[in-house]
């Protein structure tokens, strides 16, 4: 392949996964929303030390707090779903 084809290629592709995201959002599908991009992963990370909490998970969980219970997500499922290292 070209550079050019592969250039149109990837940029399919990424149109593809940006409507595809879009799209999941329109719906109010929780996973979409809570995705993040590295970059804001760190700054998930260093405001959940700041603000002393035990992780990322808790400090989310409880920012999200409605949001998620109305669709049956808690804590409590989360922990028993994540394998321990």
């Amino acid at each position: 392949m070209s550079k050019s084809e592969l250039d149109v290629e990837q940029n399919t592709s990424t149109n593809r996964v940006r409507l595809h995201r879009q799209r999941r959002r329109l719906r109010g599908d929780v996973d979409t929303l809570l995705s993040t991009s590295l970059t804001e992963k760190k700054l998930l990370k260093r405001a959940a030390k700041r603000l002393k909490y035990g992780g990322v998970t808790e400090f989310v969980m409880d920012c999200c707090k409605q949001e998620a219970e109305k669709v049956g997500i808690t804590l409590e499922n989360i922990a028993s779903e994540t394998p321990r290292q």
